[in-house]
């Protein structure tokens, strides 16, 4: 086949600086070998910092570069210093260059038992090569309809790709692991994160269901499954063990989409064995799969979730026994909340929202289905969050009903948990400005103020007060002194723009001065020239500290911090003083040979 022309630039343009620049030396250094070309594929092997070397793998057509993969764990931008290696051997070592036929070729012109001889003789050397066959197979059947997609929307799937990649996340996880146990291991923290390597292909499977494509769905899941199950394997005992939470809390995601596909179709006798048998099978695998069991064997015709949807509001309180049954019951009811909605069976939808207690998911669908009036009575009476009260106002505002919006967001200041309330204040005092409510718009920008101080939020309210600013500054000044703000910049902006320095002064004294922040400096920016003595004593008491404990690489920093004094000081007259401390400091410190020329350079 024929390909375009690569040239030098061609790779530059693909990789960063550091990795094209390692890639040439990898090139020269003579680190790549068996390079074989089959039609559009390159491969080679290349020497690296592991024992076994790097398999590169590129395919190239008319266009010229459209694919690469490595074995390394690189993943930081562009192609990997192997990847430029093999590439610029490409394109000056032709003659290194084994060509060999693809391997469809290869097999095109062999019979039926032929292969079968070849298939047979490859797994006796070979043993794991059975295993993949097996999940070839599987997957054959229900990959054509799965790879395409007639609506654009809904991403393009190869069942075979999903294992390749899972298998390749996993190797690089193992291998990034095995680095870090060795040089940087810490119990602070996870080693890979699997929820990353899943959740690409996940979401492929939920808009699949949300397409109504449910065996397609069944495929990518059930792939996806198998694929993490293998991919385990693959993994150090040691880093198994260290991530085991997060290793289940990963495969309860898949389970979760699994049951969302148990669900969505109808299950026939030998249907519900296959599944039962091979729950079992993953549960020997991962541990619990409740949720998917409970999934198979409740279905839709459990009494009490038929109760529940039928307006029976008490049925789930009174299930038999909630300790084992409901575990899974929250995320289960989720799902099935899911189904309902896209079957637009919006009764069922709307009793089983009650009765599970999802009353966000049910006040949001009585807007959906036009009962705004109900939506707004039943969320004044059931929801406790600021963030629940916005996005249900946002939704009821989307539909051109804006007074109701309001009235509700206008309930939602009143709520006696405050979390996130700056958010719905916000959009609450846009909302009521628009409509001309300078109360509601005033009352709304000051609890904005309350729950997030900041300088933009305080000009806000003064916008809106006019005549009145005199008597609400007042008020938010109070709040500001009897705050527990975690917003020292905000507070510090409020002080610094009222001209209120002695005030911004203690907002930064009650912080432990461990560093230098920007806010810090703009305090002493503003204060230097009427209170140069705090701007002084903040500058030697981060200094001292740093020489006082001795810490040589910092030596530079505590120089600066007394530069800084040293100008205030300059500023104000007082060289005699700076000259009288840095005598002090430097008896102190005289035998801190790495300080001493420093602090004597401070000019």
């Amino acid at each position: 086949m024929s390909h375009k022309p690569i040239a030098e630039a061609d790779i530059e343009a693909l990789a960063t600086g550091r990795s094209y620049e390692r890639g040439y030396d990898y090139y020269h250094s003579g680190a790549i070998y068996e390079v074989v070309r089959r039609g559009n594929e390159l491969t080679a092997e290349v020497e690296g910092s592991q024992y076994d070397p790097y398999t590169v793998r590129v395919t190239l057509d008319e266009s010229g570069i459209v694919d690469t993969d490595c074995t390394c764990p690189y993943d930081w931008g562009g192609i990997c210093k192997h990847i430029v290696a093999v590439l610029l051997h490409y394109v000056h070592e032709t003659d290194d260059i084994t060509d060999k036929p693809p391997l469809a070729l290869l097999l095109a012109d062999l019979s039926a038992d032929q292969l079968r001889q070849l298939i047979e003789r490859t797994a006796e050397s070979m043993p794991d090569l059975v295993g993949v066959i097996e999940r070839e197979l599987t997957w054959l059947g229900s990959e054509t309809a799965v790879s395409t997609s007639p609506n654009p929307s809904i991403p393009i799937v190869d069942l075979t790709s999903i294992y390749r990649e899972i298998a390749k996340d996993f190797r690089l996880a193992a291998r990034s692991g095995r680095y870090e146990y060795d040089y940087f291991y810490d119990d602070d923290d996870d080693l890979f994160d699997p929820n990353a390597i899943i959740e690409p292909h996940l979401d492929q499977a939920r808009a699949l269901l949300e397409a109504g494509r449910i065996e397609q769905a069944e495929a990518v899941a059930t792939a996806v499954m198998d694929a993490y199950e293998d991919g385990l394997s693959e993994l150090d005992e040691w880093v198994y063990e260290y991530n085991a939470d997060v290793i289940h809390e990963a495969a309860l995601e898949i389970a979760v989409v699994l049951a969302e596909v148990l669900l969505s179709g109808t299950l026939s006798e030998t249907d519900y064995d296959e599944w039962e048998e091979q729950i079992m099978e993953w549960e020997g695998a991962f541990g619990d799969m409740t949720i998917l069991m409970n999934a198979l064997e409740e279905g839709w015709d459990d009494r009490t979730l038929v109760a529940a949807m039928q307006g029976d509001l008490e049925a789930y309180s009174r299930w038999q026994d909630p300790e084992e049954i409901m575990y899974y019951a929250e995320e289960l009811s989720r799902v099935r909340l899911r189904i309902l909605a896209r079957q637009e069976r919006y009764t069922e939808y709307l009793n089983l929202a009650q009765a599970t207690g999802h009353y966000t998911y049910y006040v949001t669908m009585l807007v959906q289905t036009g009962q705004v009036d109900k939506a707004i009575t039943e969320a004044k009476n059931l929801l406790t969050l600021p963030t629940q009260i916005l996005h249900l106002a946002q939704q009821i505002a989307s539909q051109n009903s804006i007074e109701q919006a309001i009235d509700l967001a206008a309930h939602g200041l009143t709520l006696s948990v405050t979390d996130n309330m700056a958010g719905l204040a916000e959009w609450t005092c846009q909302q009521a400005q628009a409509q001309g409510d300078h109360a509601l718009a005033l009352r709304a920008a000051e609890t904005a103020f309350r729950h997030n101080i900041t300088l933009s939020n305080y000009q806000q309210v003064e916008k809106i007060a006019g005549t009145e600013w005199t008597t609400v500054k007042a008020r938010l000044l109070q709040h500001t002194a009897t705050s527990s703000s975690w917003n020292t910049a905000g507070l510090v902006d409020v002080y610094l723009f009222e001209g209120m320095l002695n005030e911004a002064m203690a907002t930064i004294d009650k912080q432990p001065s461990f560093y230098l922040s920007d806010v810090t400096e703009k305090v002493i920016a503003a204060t230097r020239d009427q209170y140069p003595d705090w701007g002084i004593g903040v500058y030697k008491r981060l200094a001292e500290r740093i020489m006082d404990e001795g810490k040589a690489k910092y030596y530079h920093t505590a120089a600066s911090h007394l530069k800084k004094a040293h100008d205030i000081y300059a500023q104000h007259g007082r060289l005699t003083e700076w000259s009288a401390y840095l005598s002090d400091v430097l008896d102190k410190h005289g035998r801190k040979y790495k300080l001493v020329p420093l602090l004597r350079d401070i000019r």
